[in-house]
């Protein structure tokens, strides 16, 4: 398992990543679709914000990604494949 930066070529995976995760949370199939169109990543969000990804036998698992903001940054994304969530693979992120 290892810690990379995330790049263009990720971005179909991390955008179902984003959609399976937080649908994990049982919300309707309406909030779904206006989630996904409100916060579906392009090329852009990755190249004006710091991304890592999680990976595991070369498969993506989680990743996170923070907005600039000034001098500092703001956690924007953090998710994790569902059926990965509670073995330790975010704290595995976050470090």
């Amino acid at each position: 398992m290892f810690v990379r930066q995330a790049s263009v070529k990720d971005l179909q995976m991390l955008n179902q990543i984003l959609y399976h995760s937080e649908a994990y949370w049982n919300h309707y199939e309406r909030y779904m679709a206006g989630f996904i169109s409100l916060f579906q990543m392009n090329e852009t969000d990755l190249n004006i914000s710091i991304g890592r990804i999680i990976e595991k036998g070369g498969t993506i698992i989680g990743f996170f990604r923070i907005e600039p903001k000034g001098n500092s940054g703001e956690l924007d994304y953090f998710y994790i494949r569902r059926d990965c969530i509670g073995k330790g693979f975010g704290r595995r992120l976050w470090q």
